[in-house]
């Protein structure tokens, strides 16, 4: 079971190598990869970084954070890869178990076990899980209550789902993660759209005529626009129509206007009430920030692997794999090498 539980990670860090491809606390059980607590002494410019969950022993720990979300009571959702499960963060940074049952990972349509869960919402009052291995997407009440989520028809469903979001409209969009089986969109009214032509490769257009490559994540803003990390860039539908906003065909770590920007495994992705894009670019591993107009920043990290607290390009990450922004506009990074949840005040 261990080797399915890893399928889906080395797959994306191959992105690298293929075109489609808080506050610190003091207490002693403080650590990060290989026992040591973060060099916190760094100076420089830019939004702060420190650990808000996973490095106090007394309230928790994490194993290869994937994929996060807040509910609409400021609690923060933890996807956990290795263990199959969710676990559930209070706003103390104190870390209980939501969902799933790490030593019995199962594909269960009604019951708490998941197999492979990466991509993360929130929406209805309810945590909606990607699960990659199960090939379904999962709801789960704030109560714990799950079942498979469903619409009017299944016989057209997800094939190897990694991400998941819920527009202001109620549509829900589903990222498979290679680009022949598309972006799915499932109206209220149970309607599906697919995007998609079938192919792998990237290509620009209508949802009939787009191409896909390696899909990593998917989110939605407050304006209606959809938001893909897609092998190495980041792709946007509005209207019906998916066009790249930013990166290239080349790995690299470039800030820049479009094209001219590049990433090196784009992976987690959200959006914040100003329409901005935060991404996690995990081979890089580092933060970057995509303005509406595809305009590329890095905000955090420097390229390097690690585990620092700092200013900007002081901090380290390790292969930080989600973001997600907080009702007062914090960032919140799954640093999965680290097996922490970072916290960015922007």
């Amino acid at each position: 079971m261990q080797k399915i539980l890893f399928r889906r990670l080395p797959i994306l860090l191959l992105l690298a190598v293929s075109i489609f491809s808080c506050k610190k606390s003091n207490d002693a059980g403080s650590t990060g990869p290989g026992g040591t607590s973060p060099d916190s002494t760094s100076t420089g410019t830019g939004p702060g970084v420190s650990t808000f969950a996973g490095n106090t022993s007394s309230k928790g720990s994490l194993s290869t954070p994937t994929g996060i979300c807040f509910d609409s009571q400021g609690n923060l959702y933890v996807t956990e890869v290795t263990y199959s499960d969710v676990k559930k963060i209070d706003a103390s940074g104190n870390i209980t178990l939501f969902t799933g049952q790490s030593s019995n990972p199962g594909c269960e349509d009604v019951g708490s076990t998941v197999t492979d869960p990466g991509g993360i919402w929130f929406a209805h009052d309810s945590i909606y899980v990607a699960d990659h291995i199960c090939s379904h997407v999962k709801t789960f009440s704030l109560t714990g209550v799950a079942k498979t989520y469903l619409f009017n028809n299944p016989s057209n469903y997800f094939q190897e789902p990694v991400g998941i979001c819920i527009d202001n409209a109620g549509n829900v969009f589903i990222a498979n993660e290679f680009g022949n089986e598309g972006i799915l969109e499932i109206t209220p009214a149970g309607q599906l759209i697919e995007y998609g032509d079938g192919t792998q490769a990237v290509k620009d257009g209508s949802a009939a005529t787009a191409e896909f490559g390696i899909v990593s994540s998917i989110c939605a803003d407050n304006n209606g626009n959809i938001y893909i990390a897609d092998s190495h860039r980041i792709r946007r539908i509005a209207n019906g129509t998916v066009t790249t906003i930013a990166g290239n065909n080349n790995l690299g770590a470039a800030d820049g206007q479009g094209e001219a920007a590049s990433f090196a495994g784009a992976m987690g992705l959200c959006t914040d009430s100003k329409g901005n894009v935060y991404i996690a670019d995990i081979n890089n591993s580092n933060i970057r920030m995509m303005t509406a107009g595809g305009k590329v920043t890095t905000i955090a990290g420097n390229g390097t692997a690690g585990y620092k607290e700092g200013v900007g390009s002081q901090a380290q990450f390790s292969a930080p794999s989600g973001v997600c922004v907080d009702k007062n506009g914090n960032l919140f990074v799954a640093d999965y090498g680290n097996n922490v949840i970072r916290k960015i005040i922007l």
